[in-house]
């Protein structure tokens, strides 16, 4: 007696979902004379119990029973025992045994929807086979006397004689048959089992039987079964064939049939994300899917009765199937078992095996029938939750991130990195507001509204603030907010001092935007002022001028007193051209001996010529280097107005330094204008 005699899928709803709660609390006692309540397996029967009530009692009493076994998992198995406080592990247990619960039941069903479609099928072929049996047997009483199709053809193949049956089957009315042939009456395709039937004829065999197509007129082909008889008159080759045939055109459908409903319960045997397997009379495998092939690492050639679980079994793994087989034989009833093994290619796999046994009329041992379910990822999803509730555990107690939780804006959990990074005592921020951590000043009515919103709208909220230690020292927090539960109005706020990282980005900004040696602004600092002042002095409608700065004899410094004095040498240059212009002025430095100062407001041209007599003086004065060394430079400077040399800075810049070179070939210390040859000497 199998499985399926027990199915209650028939029977009432209230029948299948007390059934369903049997099945489960069976499951439950099991479980309890097995194993104590503390060891923690807490779902190790309910899976199997899953398994039958989804099975016998139908989709509906299978999530009942889903329902049941995760509740009593949690309640009795899930610390704390006999307990309705959930904790996270036990929630996390819960689901992920509802969830393969319900992926269980999907399979199972598929299995059934499917099982019952080819019983459909198998029960509608057998009424067409006993129609079959039927309408050839009235046939039979109405045309006895009707004889079959006969045939008889000559030694290249023309046809010599067609009886009624043929002629009124191949349309040939009161033609010759002699104008005729093989390709008469056979399908096209079919005519090469003809040509190899005849060849194969001789005279000590002289007859031959083969299926194929014969024409249809008006209606394509038909199945045939051809009666070939070759009639020898001495030769290799018969002089004449005789063919008798019989129409079996619904014989070969029907046989069509049966072969693709073989097929698809093939198919889904095969294709099935489950492994199935059989087991002979001493453990080894006789029959097994792709699935189990896969889950084994081997070959069916590799397996098929060579090899049985017990060749792949970890050693505890064989001993529990060795038990659990020679139970089996003994005839007590089969139970489900949890099997280790290691495929052939080193894989550690968890399995669940599910098994039946197929006996014989006596009621002796023949074989089994098993379903292995794969339950590896399963242990290791477990395994990672407990690794992730240790890791969350010890980011709780971070040491760089403060955390609070807040419950309707006061706080109930601070963490130690918290308390340290604001300076309070342990406890002491329990049930205080967040608006101690805020400087005065602060709107915090404003921030608070801003950040709550976003997160009941969104669930995060990210920022970064001042904030306040105790001692009223400021920070620099990144703060990050998450809700837990708007219901409770609980929220989760981590916060990060990043006042480090603010202050070495502010540098970083300095260090971008300023000569690291002079302290002026550089290229880049300059080309940003530059666009400003000429967007300005475009509104305004004053001139500017731009100034390129060149020294002479820069080179021959560091020859001489080694790069630390040209160092010098060009701070002083920095702080002399400062000295020379205005304080609304702008003073650069290029790279390397290249400066730039900048002269705005300028009513006409005659406003820059002052200032920039007074910076030639001023760059040739002699530089004091320190024990009794000087050093003397001199500057060519080149000049570009705005608007008239150029209305942007790239085009100034290089009409300024255009002259520069030009103040250079015309004796050096000398200041050109863009596109003059007039020249200022150093005063």
């Amino acid at each position: 007696m199998g499985i399926r005699d027990f199915n209650l899928l028939a029977r009432s709803a209230g029948t299948r979902y007390a059934a369903a709660t049997a099945i489960v609390a069976g499951a439950l006692a099991l479980r309890l004379m097995v194993l104590p309540v503390e060891q923690r397996v807490a779902y190790l029967t309910f899976y199997p119990a899953i398994v039958l009530a989804y099975y016998l009692c139908g989709s509906g009493p299978g999530r009942w029973a889903t329902l049941l076994g995760a509740g009593a998992g949690l309640y009795i198995f899930t610390p704390p025992h006999w307990s309705l406080l959930v904790t996270r592990a036990g929630l996390l247990a819960a689901l992920s045994f509802v969830v393969s619960s319900l992926l269980i039941g999907l399979v199972i069903r598929a299995q059934q929807s499917t099982a019952l479609r080819l019983r459909h099928t198998l029960q509608d072929l057998r009424d067409a086979l006993g129609k079959l049996e039927t309408s050839e047997a009235q046939l039979s009483a109405i045309v006895r006397d009707q004889r079959d199709l006969v045939l008889r053809f000559g030694v290249d193949g023309e046809m010599l004689f067609a009886n009624d049956a043929a002629r009124d089957r191949f349309a040939l009315g009161d033609c010759d048959p002699g104008d005729l042939g093989w390709e008469t009456v056979v399908h096209p395709p079919d005519l090469r089992i003809v040509r190899r039937a005849l060849a194969q004829l001789h005279p000590r065999r002289p007859a031959a039987q083969v299926e194929l197509r014969l024409r249809n007129p008006g209606e394509g082909h038909r199945w045939y079964d051809l009666q070939l008889q070759g009639l020898f008159d001495g030769g290799p080759r018969p002089a004449e064939v005789q063919v008798s045939a019989r129409d079996v055109d619904e014989r070969k459908r029907l046989e069509r049939r049966l072969a693709a409903a073989g097929e698809e319960l093939e198919d889904l045997y095969e294709s099935a994300p489950c492994g199935y397997f059989s087991l002979d009379d001493i453990g080894r495998f006789i029959r097994m899917n792709r699935q189990t092939c896969t889950l084994l690492g081997c070959t069916l050639d590799q397996a098929l009765g060579k090899l049985g679980p017990a060749d792949f079994a970890t050693p505890e793994g064989r001993a529990v199937f060795e038990q659990r087989f020679a139970q089996m034989r003994a005839g007590e009833a089969p139970r489900p078992y949890d099997l280790d093994i290691v495929s052939l290619d080193g894989t550690l796999r968890h399995l669940h095996v599910r098994t039946s046994v197929v006996s014989d009329e006596e009621g002796l041992f023949v074989r089994t029938r098993s379903m292995m379910l794969d339950l590896t990822e399963l242990q290791r999803a477990r395994a990672s939750l407990q690794d992730l509730v240790r890791e969350q555990h010890a980011m709780l107690n971070s040491e760089l991130l403060g955390m609070v939780k807040l419950r309707e804006g006061r706080a109930v959990w601070v963490n130690a990195s918290a308390e340290r990074m604001f300076g309070y005592a342990p406890g002491e921020l329990l049930g205080q507001s967040p608006r101690l951590l805020h400087p005065a000043g602060v709107d915090y009515d404003a921030l608070e509204a801003r950040a709550f919103g976003l997160l009941a709208e969104h669930g995060t909220f990210r920022t970064q603030l001042r904030m306040q230690r105790k001692d009223g020292e400021l920070l620099w927090i990144d703060l990050n907010g998450a809700m837990l539960s708007r219901e409770r109005g609980e929220s989760l706020w981590m916060m990060l001092d990043v006042s480090a990282l603010k202050e070495r980005e502010q540098q970083a900004t300095e260090l971008a935007h300023r000569d690291s040696l002079t302290g002026l602004p550089n290229r880049l600092e300059l080309q940003h002022r530059l666009d400003e002042a000429l967007a300005w002095h475009a509104r305004a409608g004053l001139g500017l001028a731009l100034c390129f700065v060149d020294l002479d004899g820069f080179k021959g410094v560091n020859d001489r007193h080694g790069h630390q004095a040209g160092d010098l040498v060009l701070v002083r240059t920095a702080q002399r051209l400062q000295q020379a212009v205005r304080a609304h002025d702008i003073v650069a430095r290029l790279s390397g001996d290249e400066f730039v100062f900048v002269l705005t407001r300028l009513e006409s041209r005659r406003d820059a010529e002052p200032v920039i007599s007074r910076v030639l003086p001023l760059l040739s004065q002699a530089v004091d280097l320190g024990e009794s060394r000087q050093a003397q430079v001199s500057g060519s400077v080149g000049v570009a107005l705005f608007p008239e040399h150029g209305a942007d800075a790239e085009s100034l810049l290089l009409r300024a330094d255009a002259a520069m070179y030009e103040a250079k070939r015309a004796g050096r210390s000398q200041v050109r204008f863009a596109g003059e040859d007039a020249s200022l000497a150093a005063g």
